[in-house]
């Protein structure tokens, strides 16, 4: 089997992935859009559920794109530097 990085960035606009060789190729990608709603002036929101299942499925397609022909051997994650999310227990 051959070993790869999973790579994913959580961003303003959109969750993207990379599965990544260990000679730096791209194996399989993802990405998956969500949208950002504007209440009121100079305020922005997002659905912290929305994202983390974009997170979730993210994953679940980049896998499944290099199942049974690669092995993980790590992980990165990013997001954007101002993207702290305030929830409570409920994620809400």
């Amino acid at each position: 089997m051959n070993p790869y990085i999973l790579a994913i960035d959580i961003g303003t606009t959109s969750t993207k992935g990379l599965a990544v060789s260990a000679t730096g190729d791209v194996l399989a990608g993802h990405q998956i859009y969500y949208p950002t709603s504007y209440p009121q002036s100079n305020f922005a929101e997002q659905d912290p559920q929305r994202i983390y299942n974009a997170v979730m499925e993210l994953i679940s397609k980049v896998l499944q794109q290099i199942s049974g022909i690669h092995q993980i051997k790590g992980i990165s994650l990013s997001s954007a530097m101002h993207s702290i999310m305030a929830v409570d227990a409920d994620a809400e």
